[in-house]
């Protein structure tokens, strides 16, 4: 695919095009440039229309930790919400609060959550569409382009982990330069990626054997985890059924 300089007149068509000095110099320093969605792209993802109506639990972005681990919260909106001014219960309500107008989805495959605030502390997560929990929707949905796919023998737990070490890794900058400051923190749109480019040189890197057998590795680990996780809660469950055995 040819890419070319972006011109003046460029700059006042399409919605995914930015006008900032930040913006235009970060993509201008780009020694060898590629359509970033050779690489990565937001997925479009229905949100959920309303609040479940049994218990379920529910991940947002302080939910996940540095290792892009997460620990969703569980909420079950058959119980009284408290009115305390601390612990659980207004934790409760606020998420509900949340929920109740739209703020929840679902995912059923492989993507990599990038938070669409202070990007810069790489609290991503991947996830499988297994973990039987919902997400805030201020976590973009990002999934491997055709050129990383392809890299990745058209394997979507493989290239989704490699996507993570790369995000995580040497475009976690990249995507730092597209946010935006606004009255809080710096806020990463989704447009923002329409139009931009990264460095060839940057994403061959990153599609070395080395760091493709990387990613192998970690894919094989999180499907193991979530065996794991599915045996420990089988056994929970058995052990609370015979607890009720007469």
């Amino acid at each position: 695919m040819e890419v070319r300089a972006i011109a003046p007149a460029d700059l006042l068509r399409g919605p995914g095009l930015r006008l900032d000095v930040d913006y235009a110099l970060a993509q201008s320093r780009i020694a060898s440039p590629i359509p970033a969605s050779e690489a990565f792209f937001i997925a479009d993802v229905d949100h959920e229309p309303a609040e479940p109506d049994t218990a379920y639990r529910y991940c947002e972005i302080g939910d996940i930790d540095r290792m892009g681990r997460i620990s969703p919260r569980f909420i079950d909106p058959s119980q009284q919400e408290s009115g305390d001014d601390a612990g659980d219960g207004k934790q409760t309500g606020r998420v509900r609060s949340k929920t109740r107008k739209g703020d929840i989805m679902s995912l059923d495959d492989w993507h990599v959550l990038v938070p669409t605030t202070r990007v810069y502390l790489g609290k991503f997560t991947i996830v499988t569409g297994e973990e039987d929990c919902y997400f805030t929707t201020k976590l973009h949905p990002f999934r491997p382009g055709e050129r990383l796919l392809s890299a990745c023998g058209d394997d979507d737990g493989i290239a989704t982990s490699a996507l993570f070490l790369m995000l995580r890794g040497d475009f976690r900058a990249f995507l730092s330069s597209l946010s935006r400051w606004g009255k809080t923190y710096p806020t990463l749109n989704a447009k923002y990626l329409k139009g931009t480019v990264i460095d060839e040189a940057v994403l061959d890197r990153n599609l070395s054997e080395d760091r493709i057998e990387m990613a192998r590795q970690m894919c094989n680990a999180i499907l193991e985890r979530q065996r794991i996780d599915r045996r420990i809660t089988s056994l929970l469950q058995e052990g609370q059924a015979d607890s009720r055995a007469p």
